[in-house]
């Protein structure tokens, strides 16, 4: 088995992640591990482009470049964080 780490989650979550790993008969660390393969697997491509705009712009751009791009989707993630607690 390799190494492992602990990572914190809300105690909502972690319960959902608890049922659904008794549910397939696996453990939640396994749980985890697969979904963030899949997450990998199908984010792929707009990861790998993610990161060579970012190089782009490192190799030619500017700092406010740089920060313009990393916080692009602010805005959303925002929003997104502000519905989940009013849920």
């Amino acid at each position: 088995m390799s190494d492992t780490t602990t990572i914190r989650v809300s105690t909502e979550i972690q319960s959902e992640i608890s049922r659904i790993a008794a549910l397939q008969g696996v453990s939640s660390g396994e749980l985890l591990g697969q979904a963030w393969r899949e997450f990998l697997e199908t984010h792929r491509a707009e990861l790998a482009s993610d990161l060579e705009q970012a190089a782009e712009i490192l190799r030619g751009g500017t700092t406010e470049d740089l920060a313009n791009f990393l916080s692009r989707d602010v805005p959303e993630r925002a929003k997104r964080a502000a519905e989940a607690t009013r849920s």
